[in-house]
C-alpha cells in the first residue's frame, strides 16, 4: 500500500512519464511527417522525370518515323534514277542507228465481247 505522502509524488513521477511519452510521440510524429513530405518532393521529381523521358521518347519516334519516310523517298529515286539512266541507254542506241524491237499488242476480248485494244476506224 502506498502512503499518502508518497501518492503526490508517484502521480508526479507518472504524470513526467506521460509528458515524456508525449513528446516522444509527438517527435515521432513530426519526422514521420518529414519523411513523408521528402517522399511526395522525391515523388513530383520522379513524375517530372517520366514526363521529360515521355517527351524525348516521342520526338525520337518522330525523327524515327522521319527516318523511314526518308529512305522511302530515297529508295524511290534510286529507282527512278536507274529506270532514268536505262531510258538513257535506249535513247542514245536509237541514235546510233540500232533498232528497238517492238512487239505488238494483242487485242483483248471485254466482259462485253468486244476486241480492245486494236484502233478502228469509224469515219464511214
Amino acid at each position: 500500500m502506498v502512503s499518502s505522502v508518497a501518492a503526490p509524488f508517484l502521480s508526479q513521477l507518472q504524470l513526467r512519464q506521460a509528458q515524456s511519452e508525449a513528446d516522444r510521440a509527438e517527435q515521432g510524429a513530426r519526422v514521420l511527417r518529414a519523411r513523408a513530405q521528402a517522399a511526395e518532393r522525391e515523388a513530383v521529381r520522379a513524375q517530372e522525370g517520366a514526363r521529360a523521358l515521355r517527351v524525348q521518347s516521342d520526338q525520337a519516334q518522330q525523327r524515327a518515323g522521319l527516318a523511314k519516310q526518308d529512305v522511302s523517298v530515297l529508295r524511290s529515286l534510286q529507282g527512278a534514277s536507274e529506270d532514268l539512266g536505262e531510258l538513257r541507254q535506249q535513247i542514245s542506241s536509237l541514235g546510233e542507228g540500232e533498232q528497238v524491237s517492238t512487239v505488238p499488242v494483242q487485242p483483248v476480248v471485254n466482259s462485253e465481247g468486244q476486241t480492245t485494244g486494236t484502233v478502228v476506224n469509224t469515219t464511214a
